[in-house]
């Protein structure tokens, strides 16, 4: 996961609305940056962070207990609520709750 996330973090474009994209090599977490230029109703907060885990755990501590199944994904702003509803571990981001699809409140 870490060689990914360096190639990936060393190479990635910025586009009109994103101005980076960042994967954790510790835990495969995303997170994405709003461009507060061409967004600037996300002055406030412009992270959204997507958090991977597998039946509840986050990476590393289910690839450490030999966890297998599918991964999960919790979206969160500012807030998180939908994933700590659901169980999933969850790191929030800034953005506010009313810029977010629900599956990211």
């Amino acid at each position: 996961m870490s060689a990914v996330a360096t190639d990936w973090n060393n190479n990635f474009t910025p586009t009109k609305y994103v101005s980076d994209i960042t994967i954790s090599g510790a835990n495969g977490e995303i997170t994405i940056t709003y461009d507060t230029n061409e967004i600037p109703q996300l002055n406030s907060g412009n992270l959204v962070v997507l958090t991977p885990s597998i039946n509840g755990s986050d990476l590393p501590t289910a690839a450490a207990a030999g966890t297998a199944g599918n991964i999960d994904w919790a979206c969160a702003g500012a807030d998180g609520n939908t994933a700590t509803n659901r169980g999933l571990p969850v790191t929030t981001g800034t953005v506010l709750a009313r810029y977010l699809p629900s599956e990211c409140k």
